[in-house]
C-alpha cells in the first residue's frame, strides 16, 4: 500500500506517546486570540455579576499541585515529611478560602469538591510517562531537611498514597467546619435583618450551602466527575434551568467540554493563588482568612458569551429581520452544532489519542469550524448525533476530506504535499510482485492498518462520551503511537466494540494475529461497564523507581519481586500479575492500610451495595452501588426551616414582652449560631425558648428511640431510608453511614459524636485538629439538636435510557440566556481600547473634558491592571506542564 512508508505499521510500542502530541497545549493560546471577550478577571466590575453563583465545583487536584509548589518554594526550614504533607495541607485549605470565599463568592447552595481517583487506563499511559520524565528532570531540585534526606515527592499526589488518604480525611474536615461557619453566618444576618424590619424578612431567602467531596475514593477525573454531577443534577424534573454554575479548574478541556452540558449559565474559573497567598505557609488555619484583594490575576470564561461568539461564527445569529420560528430554529440547530465543535476540537488533540487535524497555529481549527459552517450548519447537518453523542459516519468522512483539502493532502499524496519520483523511465522490475512472503507481508500491513484506524476511530467515540461526564469502558486505549493518515481514516471509517478494541490491544502485546469483528458503520457501540483498575496495580504502575518509597511497607519490603514486572514499557505491562502479586500482599498490610485500600474496592464497585427506599413514597426505591457514593456536610433544610420560625416566634414574644434581649447579631454571630465558642444565651431569651420549645431530654429520647426501630427495620428489610438533601439547583439523596457496611471504614469517613465531628482518619487523628475550636459545632436553639448532618450520599441514579435524555442536545424548557454579559464584554472592550489609546484620550471619551479627580486616578490604574493582567495571560502559556494538573 502507497502509503505505509510514512507511517506505523508493525505493531508499535504502546502508550509510547509523545507530550506534545497528547492534548491540546495550545488550545488555551488559541482560546484567547480568538474569543478574547470570554475572558474576564476576577477582579473588579465585569466579573460581579459572576460571583456568588448557585453551584460552584472545584478541580482539586490543581490547587494541590499549587499548594505544594508554594510550600516547598517558599524557603521554610522543614525537620520531617509530616511537617510538610501538613503545611501543603493547610496551605490548600487558604487556597479554598480565598477562592470561595474571595473570587467566587460564596455560593448560595452547593459546593463541590472534585479529587481525581483511579484512571481510566487510557489516561494511566500519559501519566506514567509524564511523572517518569518529571521524577528524571526534578529529582535534584527535591525539597530536602538539613541532614540531604528528602522531604516531599510531586508524586505523592497519586491516587493510594499515603498523603492522599491524609486530603481525604483533610477535606471531609474542611467541608463540615466551612458548612458549619457559612451557614452559621447566613443566620446570623438574618436575625439581624430581622431585628431591624420588624419580621418582613421571609424564611425562604435564608441560603443554606451544601459542601459535597467526591474524593479520591471514587475513580474518574476531577473534571469528570463535575460533568457528570451536573448532567446529573439536570435530570431531575424540578431542576432550576437558570442554575448559575462556575467550574473552577485549569484543564482547558474543561472549558470545551462545557458547551455539551448545554448549561449557559457556565463560567469556568482558571484560578491563580495571589501573591497574599504564595508565601509561607501556616500551621495554624483558624480564623478568617479571606481579606485578599489581588484577585486580578485569575480569570473566568463564560460559556454564554462562547456560545455567542460560536453562533456568530457557524452563521446563527438571529438577524433583525427574523421572525420567531427562525429564530428557535437558530437556537436549536446551535444545541446540536457544539457536539461538532467539541468533536473538531478533539481532532486536535486529547489526553487519549494524538492529534490528526493539524497545527492549531497555522489556522486549520479556524478552517475547519468554517467548514462547519459552510456544508454542515448551512444544511442543517451535523457530524455528531446529538441525541446520542454517537459519531455519524458519513459526515466524518466528508469532514476528513475537507481537513485534507485544507491540509493540502489527498489519497493520492497523503503527506500533504511531498512527492517522490524515481525518473522518467519506467519503473524497475524487481521482482517483488512475485515474491509470496512479500505479498503476504503488503497483506498484513494493509490489515493492521485498517485496524488502527478502527481503534483510532473507537477511541475517538470513547473520548466524545468522556467529554460530556460518561466513562463507556474503563479498559480502553489506543494502542499506537501515532494517528493513521486522513486517507485512510476516510476510508476506513468505523467503530469497534470496546470489547473487541481491548482484545485487539492485547493481540498486539502477544504479537499474535487474533481476529477482530468488522465494525458496521454507524452501528451502536457496546456499552458494558467494565471495573477501573486496582489502586495498588494503578499506584505499582505509576511510580517511578526513585518514589517507591511511597508504597505501603509491606510492599516496599517485597518490591524486588515486582520491580522488573511493573517497570517494565506499557506493551509489556501484565497488569493481572500485578493484581495477583498485591492479593497475595494485602494479609501484610497494617490495620489502616487494610481498610484504607478496601474503601477504594467499596467505591469503585459498579453493582449494587446497598437498596434505598424514601419513608415518604413506597414507590421511590434507588439501587446504589459503590461508584455512586460520595459525601456531604449539611443543615437539614426542613429542621432549618422549622427553626426558622421558631426563632421569628420567639422573637415575636420577645418584643411583646418588651424584654431587653442581647443585640441579634452579636449574639447569633458570637454564640448560639456560632462553632468558635459555645456561650450561654440571655436569660430572656432562655425564659422564651423555655415557653415554647419541647424538652431536650424528651428530644433526645425520641429520636433515640426512633432511630433504633428505624435502624431494626432497616436491617430486616435489608435496605436503607434516605432523605433529599437540595433542591431547584442540585439533588442528592443522603443515608445512614451504616450503609458503608465496614464500622472501621465508616469511622475512617468521620462521624459527629457529642457535638463534634470525629475521624479515625489519618489526617484528623494525627493530633492536628484535636484543640480546634472549628471541631465544636452548632446547636439548634428550639431542639438542642446538632444542626450539621454528615452522610453518603448519591446523586440521582440514572438508567441506561435516562443517561441518554440527560445528554439531550437542547437547552431545558425555561432556561432564559444570559443578556447582561454583553454589557461586561463591552467594558472589557472599552479597556482595551483605552490602553490603546492612551489614559487621556479614554478619560476624555468617557467624561468629556471635565473628568473628576476620581476618575483621574481610577483609569491609569485600571490601565495598569489590565496591562498586566494581559502579560500574566501570556505568561501563563509558557508554563510548564509539571504545574498543570493531570
Amino acid at each position: 500500500m502507497g502509503t505505509g512508508n510514512t507511517h506505523s505499521l508493525s505493531p508499535p510500542p504502546l502508550f509510547l506517546l509523545q507530550e506534545s502530541q497528547m492534548g491540546v497545549p495550545l488550545l488555551l493560546t488559541w482560546l484567547r486570540n480568538r474569543f478574547a471577550s470570554c475572558f474576564l478577571p476576577a477582579s473588579g466590575p465585569a466579573s460581579q455579576h459572576v460571583k456568588g453563583p448557585h453551584n460552584l465545583y472545584i478541580d482539586l487536584n490543581s490547587l494541590l499541585y499549587q499548594s505544594a509548589q508554594i510550600i516547598t518554594s517558599s524557603g521554610n526550614a522543614y525537620k520531617s515529611t509530616e511537617e510538610v504533607q501538613n503545611a501543603i495541607i493547610y496551605k490548600l485549605f487558604e487556597l479554598m478560602d480565598d477562592l470561595i470565599f474571595n473570587i467566587a463568592g460564596v455560593p448560595l447552595c452547593l459546593v463541590y469538591l472534585a479529587v481525581d481517583g483511579i484512571s481510566p487506563l487510557g489516561k494511566l499511559s500519559q501519566q506514567r510517562l509524564r511523572r517518569r520524565r518529571s521524577s528524571n528532570r526534578n529529582h535534584s531540585q527535591q525539597l530536602r531537611s538539613a541532614s540531604g534526606e528528602p522531604l516531599w515527592d510531586n508524586n505523592c499526589i497519586s491516587v493510594g498514597t499515603r498523603f492522599m488518604a491524609k486530603v481525604t480525611d483533610a477535606l471531609h474536615h474542611y467541608a463540615v467546619t466551612r458548612t458549619e461557619r457559612i451557614n452559621s453566618r447566613h443566620l446570623a444576618e438574618w436575625m439581624e435583618k430581622q431585628g431591624n424590619a420588624d419580621d418582613k424578612t421571609d424564611d425562604a431567602t435564608v441560603p443554606s450551602v451544601v459542601f459535597v467531596v467526591d474524593d479520591v475514593l471514587r475513580p474518574g477525573e476531577g473534571e469528570n466527575k463535575i460533568a457528570e454531577a451536573i448532567r446529573r443534577f439536570r435530570s431531575c424534573k424540578d431542576y432550576n434551568p437558570n442554575t448559575r454554575h462556575i467550574i473552577s479548574s485549569s484543564d482547558t478541556d474543561v472549558t470545551v467540554s462545557s458547551l455539551i452540558l448545554h448549561e449557559p449559565r457556565i463560567h469556568v474559573l482558571r484560578y491563580e493563588p495571589p501573591a497574599s497567598l504564595a508565601g509561607k505557609g501556616s500551621g495554624d488555619n483558624s480564623g478568617d482568612r479571606f481579606k485578599v484583594v489581588d484577585t486580578w490575576n485569575s480569570t473566568f470564561f463564560s460559556i454564554a458569551q462562547f456560545r455567542e461568539e460560536l453562533q456568530t461564527l457557524l452563521g446563527l445569529a438571529p438577524g433583525p429581520s427574523d421572525s420567531e420560528e427562525t429564530r428557535a430554529a437558530k437556537a436549536a440547530q446551535l444545541e446540536r452544532s457544539l457536539h461538532d465543535v467539541v468533536f473538531v476540537m478533539l481532532l486536535f488533540g486529547n489526553d487519549f489519542l494524538p492529534e490528526c487535524g493539524g497545527s492549531i497555529l497555522q489556522g486549520t481549527l479556524d478552517s475547519l469550524l468554517e467548514t462547519l459552517c459552510n456544508n454542515f450548519v448551512s444544511r442543517q447537518k451535523t457530524v455528531v448525533d446529538p441525541s446520542t453523542n454517537r459519531i455519524q459516519f458519513e459526515s466524518a468522512r466528508y469532514l476528513l476530506a475537507c481537513l485534507g483539502e485544507i491540509r493540502g493532502e489527498t489519497e493520492d499524496n497523503p503527506t500533504g504535499g511531498l512527492t517522490i519520483s524515481t525518473g522518467d523511465g519506467e519503473a524497475l522490475d524487481w521482482g517483488f510482485e512475485e515474491d509470496s512472503a512479500h505479498v503476504e507481508k503488503q497483506n498484513e500491513t494493509a490489515l493492521l492498518m485498517e485496524k488502527k484506524c478502527y481503534c483510532y476511530w473507537t477511541m475517538l467515540q470513547w473520548a466524545i462520551q468522556y467529554s460530556a461526564g460518561t466513562v463507556d469502558h474503563w479498559s480502553c486505549y489506543y494502542p499506537f503511537d501515532d494517528a493513521p493518515p486522513l486517507p485512510l481514516l476516510r476510508k476506513y471509517c468505523g467503530t469497534l466494540s470496546y470489547e473487541g478494541l481491548i482484545t485487539f490491544a492485547a493481540s498486539l502485546r502477544s504479537k499474535t494475529s487474533l481476529p477482530v469483528e468488522s465494525p458496521a458503520d454507524a452501528a451502536p457501540l457496546s456499552n458494558t461497564t467494565n471495573s477501573p483498575t486496582d489502586v495498588l496495580v494503578q499506584l505499582l504502575a505509576l511510580l517511578p523507581t526513585r518514589s517507591t518509597s511511597l508504597l505501603p511497607p509491606a510492599l516496599l519490603k517485597d518490591y524486588k519481586e515486582i520491580e522488573s514486572t511493573v517497570q517494565a514499557s506499557m506493551d509489556k505491562l501484565d497488569l493481572a500479575a500485578i493484581k495477583k502479586w498485591c492479593d497475595s500482599k494485602f494479609p501484610f498490610l497494617s490495620k489502616e492500610e487494610q481498610t484504607r485500600f478496601s474503601a477504594y474496592h467499596v467505591f469503585s464497585e459498579n453493582k449494587r451495595a446497598t437498596r434505598l427506599v424514601s419513608d415518604k413514597e413506597e414507590s421511590s426505591v434507588l439501587e446504589l452501588t459503590g461508584n455512586e457514593m460520595v459525601f456531604a456536610a449539611y443543615w437539614q433544610r426542613k429542621a432549618f426551616d422549622e427553626e426558622l420560625k421558631f426563632q421569628k416566634a420567639q422573637r415575636s414574644a420577645e418584643k411583646t414582652a418588651e424584654t431587653t434581649v442581647t443585640k441579634p447579631s452579636s449574639f447569633f454571630a458570637s454564640k448560639a449560631a456560632s462553632f468558635f465558642s459555645s456561650g450561654k444565651s440571655s436569660s430572656a431569651a432562655a425564659a422564651a425558648l423555655l415557653k415554647t420549645a419541647p424538652k431536650p431530654s424528651s428530644v433526645a429520647t425520641t429520636a433515640s428511640t426512633e432511630s433504633k426501630v428505624q435502624e431494626e427495620e432497616e436491617k430486616t428489610a435489608g435496605q436503607h431510608l434516605f432523605t433529599p438533601v437540595g433542591e431547584g439547583t442540585f439533588h442528592l439523596y443522603a443515608f445512614p453511614m451504616r450503609a458503608l457496611g465496614n464500622e472501621e471504614l465508616e469511622k475512617a469517613m468521620g462521624y459527629i459524636e457529642a457535638g463534634r465531628f470525629v475521624s479515625t482518619g489519618v489526617f484528623c487523628s494525627s493530633g492536628q485538629l484535636q484543640t480546634s475550636a472549628e471541631r465544636t459545632l452548632s446547636r439548634s436553639t428550639s431542639t438542642q439538636e446538632v444542626r450539621l448532618q454528615w452522610r453518603p450520599v448519591t446523586t440521582v441514579v440514572l438508567k441506561s435510557e435516562q443517561v441518554e435524555e440527560s445528554c439531550l442536545s437542547t437547552l431545558l424548557p425555561g432556561c432564559v440566556p444570559p443578556t447582561h454579559e454583553k454589557t461586561y464584554v463591552e467594558q472589557i472592550h472599552d479597556s482595551r481600547e483605552a490602553m490603546q489609546k492612551g489614559p487621556l484620550v479614554h478619560k476624555r471619551e468617557r467624561s468629556g473634558s471635565h473628568s473628576s479627580k476620581e476618575e483621574e486616578k481610577a483609569v491609569p490604574s485600571l490601565e495598569d491592571r489590565k496591562r498586566e493582567m494581559r502579560l500574566r495571560l501570556e505568561a501563563l502559556k509558557n508554563k510548564s506542564s509539571d504545574n498543570k494538573k493531570e
